[in-house]
Order: structure tokens, then C-alpha cells, then sequence
């Protein structure tokens, strides 16, 4: 059969396909492992940071240099607290809390984490904030953890570089709220484009990158009916123009009075 060879070479890469899967799923089913075991030794030490934390705002409740402070470290250790409460459901694929949240405050909170790396690094951080945007799906901790991840990515380029500008647009949509985050650096290469949300892919060094942020941040809103993409080239052009390499989209559905999660019980 002259179509013999090409049907061949057909099979073999389906299986090769089918292995690289399996192999996928299993290092994801450890991973699963590991983040449950992590989790559970994390809360201890962040229990006795947050009530420590608690104790020297009362001491100091009055002082208005260290009280902010303070506070910030008992409001972080909370995200934290809700972080790793989104491990533990990653881990069991269980339900997630779709109360509600205002889409300006996971931005400013990683905004307050991020701020003095980006002024040490050179790096501006244009946020445009449009004011009162209704709520989104989703809880601080698990939208905190998207945009820290892209914010820090975007951080981790740049600095490379030796500086250059980050933009975070938010802006209202239909059924939404629609996050840009934007970045001077070098952009992504084409061949990469397809691999970006893959778990375990990273372009980064080795030791600096798991390559699951943008994996986790995928699978975080989906489970609120959201998404995330890479913008391409043309749709960063009509939007932003020439100044970013890289531009990030992430869609936020608004809440509805009777909200609905497929993986609540």
C-alpha cells in the first residue's frame, strides 16, 4: 500500500503522543500528592504568624508607622490561609466559594507585594483603575494568586532587561469584567505560543520556574467560568499599540444573584 509508510509514522506519533500524556498525569497525580503535604505543613507556621501578627497590632495598634504594617501581614497571612485552602481543593478537585469578589482588590493586593521589587528593579507598574466594576466569581485568595502570578512574571521578564513598564487595565464587559496586564518585555516567540498553558512548561531557568503558574491560574478560572489567553499579535496592536511585547487577557464572569459552580455540592 503506497499510503503504508505515512500511516506508520501516523501510529507512532499518536502513541508517542499517548505516552507523553500518561507521563503527564502522572507527574500531575504526585503533584497532587506533594501540594496536599505542603499545604497541611504550611498552616501551622502561617497559624502562628498570623496570631503573632495579631498580638503586635494590639501592642501597637496606636502607632501609625508600625500598625500598617501589621496589618498587612495579618490581611497577607489570610490570603495565604485562602490560598491554601485553594490547594487542598486542587488537590481533591472538590468545590470552590463563588461569593463574590471586587475585581480591584486581588490587583491592589499584588500590587502592595510587588511594589518595592518593581521600584528596586526599575520597573513602573501603570494600573488603570475605572472605579466600582460590580463583583466578579471568584474569592481574593484564588484571583489574588492569578494576577501575583502574572505580575510576577511579567517582573521576573523585565528584569532581565534591566527595567520597562508593566500596564494592568481593568474594564467592564457584558457578563464581566475583562483584566489586561501588559508588559515592555521581548513578548512571547511564536513556537512557544501553543505551550504557554501546559503544566510543567516554562521558558524560565531552571530553579526559577515549576512551569504550573499559568497552568494553576487556567484551571483557577475555569472553575468560576472564566478563562485566561494570550492576546496575539494583532489583537495587542488594535488595543495597546506597539509599546508591549506580551499582553494577557483574563475574563472574570460577573455575579449573578443565584451563582452556580459545576464542582459545588
Amino acid at each position: 500500500m503506497s499510503d503504508g509508510p505515512d500511516r506508520i509514522a501516523e501510529l507512532e506519533a499518536e502513541l508517542e503522543q499517548a505516552r507523553e500524556f500518561m507521563f503527564q498525569a502522572a507527574k500531575l497525580a504526585e503533584m497532587g500528592k506533594l501540594v496536599a503535604v505542603v499545604a497541611h505543613e504550611l498552616s501551622q507556621p502561617l497559624l502562628g504568624i498570623k496570631a503573632f501578627a495579631q498580638i503586635l497590632l494590639r501592642r501597637y495598634d496606636d502607632d501609625a508607622f508600625i500598625s500598617p504594617k501589621i496589618r498587612l501581614i495579618v490581611e497577607q497571612a489570610k490570603v495565604m490561609e485562602g490560598i491554601l485552602d485553594g490547594l487542598r481543593q486542587y488537590a481533591r478537585r472538590q468545590g470552590v466559594d463563588g461569593r463574590g469578589v471586587d475585581p480591584r482588590d486581588p490587583v491592589k493586593a499584588a500590587l502592595t507585594l510587588f511594589q518595592d521589587r518593581a521600584r528596586k528593579l526599575k520597573i513602573s507598574i501603570e494600573y488603570e483603575d475605572p472605579g466600582e466594576l460590580g463583583l466578579v466569581q471568584g474569592n481574593l485568595g484564588h484571583l489574588q494568586q492569578v494576577v501575583t502570578n502574572l505580575l510576577g512574571n511579567s517582573l521576573d521578564e523585565l528584569e532581565s532587561q534591566g527595567g520597562g513598564q508593566v500596564l494592568i487595565r481593568l474594564t467592564a464587559e457584558e457578563d464581566g469584567v475583562l483584566l489586561l496586564m501588559a508588559d515592555t518585555g521581548p513578548g512571547v516567540p511564536a513556537d512557544l505560543k501553543e505551550k504557554l498553558f501546559e503544566p510543567f512548561f516554562t521558558t524560565k531557568e531552571e530553579g526559577k520556574g515549576t512551569g504550573l503558574g499559568l497552568s494553576i491560574c487556567s484551571d483557577i478560572l475555569k472553575l468560576y467560568q472564566g478563562n485566561i489567553r494570550l492576546l496575539s499579535d494583532e489583537e495587542r496592536q488594535s488595543i495597546l499599540g506597539d509599546r508591549y511585547g506580551a499582553a494577557f487577557a483574563v475574563s472574570m464572569k460577573a455575579v449573578k444573584e443565584s451563582v452556580d459552580h459545576p464542582d459545588s455540592e
